[in-house]
């Protein structure tokens, strides 16, 4: 360990590579790392010819104690798994077998998996450089900025190769066994009615069923006033539907379903909203104002299940599917003393009609932004035609703490939008 790196062997094949320039380093649990205690671990250390030496039998790194850099940095796999390629220097493009995609919302054709665990050429590294961190069972930003590597050097030993993985990073829950079975889910405004006549149906057609989904219409959407959106967050059953919910529940539960519950969160919780008081004086919001989503902020999210989850729980909801809020759809813009920007369309955003309408009402820069710009601006949002305009809270470790032209930009388009639905 230097002042302003340090290297930790978690075992013979796992390194963690951390460099900070103010030399103040992350020791408590990530969003991605849990564990990083694998015992004790055999290894030689030395320093020959301005460089420093780790050596296991399977790996040997090599460090010139600076700032990262392909020369200054490398690892050497002993055991070979390719005849191509058996060392690795910093920043190189990894080859793996491939990780896992956010969501295949939209998609058609191939999809960018980003990088795994698994790679022909034996050797993977999982940065976690910008995950944030875990305090007393709460997520916060890292304050620290740095470098945070884990370099994992197993070759053909694959197996083991997850299995530290997992240990590092958690075990992951078995599914229950009705989440293998066939769920029913479609997007229709069902009646309680309807919807145990359906379920009747399915059976006496020996169609198997293990999980019913309730689709967003169970919560209130079309009776939402105008003022609040279009209805798409929602917490209060809608009784027009559903006169009965506990005894909804309780009739599937009698024909064997596992029951979940549609819920977009984007929206926080609005005055029509039945849990709205408790909500509201939980989160000190002046009367009539939205409860905003925020899952940074740990007073929220208790009170968020306090009093929008556990209630519905408690009237046999099993689980919850949380639907779509990425923004794989969305344009964004920034504000920075009250003025507007956004990325020019070159950077992949979409040429969307209320990003138009924005641009076209307001005086807003087009430019190329990076990702150090993003400590500079003051407010962050979100624009899509389905969901409108979404305030914005953090993106990795830069949070946006003010909303005041957010929320004058929300409010202008909505009265625009109920003066003219056709929009």
């Amino acid at each position: 360990m230097g002042e302003k790196y340090r290297i930790t062997m978690l075992t013979q094949r796992l390194i963690r590579l951390e460099y900070q320039e103010d030399g103040i380093f992350c020791d408590e649990k990530t969003a991605c790392v849990q564990n990083r205690d694998f015992g004790n671990v055999e290894y030689d250390c030395y320093e020959k010819d301005g460089f420093i030496f780790y050596e296991t039998p399977y790996l040997l790194l090599k460090y010139n104690k600076k700032e990262f850099t392909a020369s200054g940095l490398n690892i050497t796999l002993k055991t070979k798994a390719s005849d191509w390629r058996s060392v690795w220097y910093y920043g190189d493009k990894l080859s793996t077998l491939g990780g896992t995609a956010r969501t295949l919302d939209f998609t058609d054709g191939d999809v960018d998996v980003g990088d795994g665990i698994i790679s022909r050429f034996g050797f993977s590294v999982l940065d976690d450089s910008d995950s944030s961190i875990i305090k007393n069972d709460h997520i916060y930003p890292r304050e620290h900025k740095g470098i945070d590597l884990y370099f994992f050097g197993y070759a053909r030993e694959y197996n083991q190769a997850m299995k530290d993985y997992y240990h590092l990073t958690g075990d992951v829950p078995m599914l229950p066994r009705y989440a293998l079975g066939n769920w029913w889910s479609r997007y229709y405004e069902y009646t309680q009615e309807e919807y145990l006549r359906l379920m009747d149906k399915f059976e006496n057609k020996n169609v198997p069923l293990s999980v019913a989904v309730i689709d967003m219409d169970w919560h209130l959407v079309k009776s939402v006033p105008e003022k609040y959106g279009s209805g798409w967050t929602g917490y209060t059953w809608n009784r027009e539907l559903f006169p009965d919910p506990e005894g909804f529940l309780s009739d599937l539960h009698k024909r064997g379903l596992k029951t979940t519950l549609n819920v977009h969160p984007a929206n926080g919780c609005q005055p029509f909203e039945e849990a709205y008081e408790d909500m509201r004086k939980a989160m000190n919001v002046e009367e009539g104002k939205a409860v905003e989503f925020n899952c940074a902020d740990h007073k929220f999210m208790e009170a968020y299940f306090k009093y929008l989850h556990h209630p519905l729980e408690n009237m046999g909801v099993d689980f919850w599917w949380i639907d779509w809020q990425q923004g794989t759809v969305s344009n964004i813009f920034f504000v920075k003393e009250k003025k507007l920007y956004t990325p020019t369309l070159s950077c992949g955003l979409l040429p969307g009609i209320l990003r138009a309408y924005i641009l076209e009402t307001y005086d807003v820069k087009e430019t190329i932004l990076y990702p150090e710009d993003l400590v500079t601006f003051d407010e962050c949002f979100l624009t899509n035609s389905l969901m409108g305009i979404m305030p914005l809270f953090q993106i990795e470790n830069v949070a946006f703490k003010e909303r005041t032209v957010t929320n004058q930009l929300r409010k202008s388009y909505l009265e625009m939008y109920v003066n003219h639905p056709g929009m």
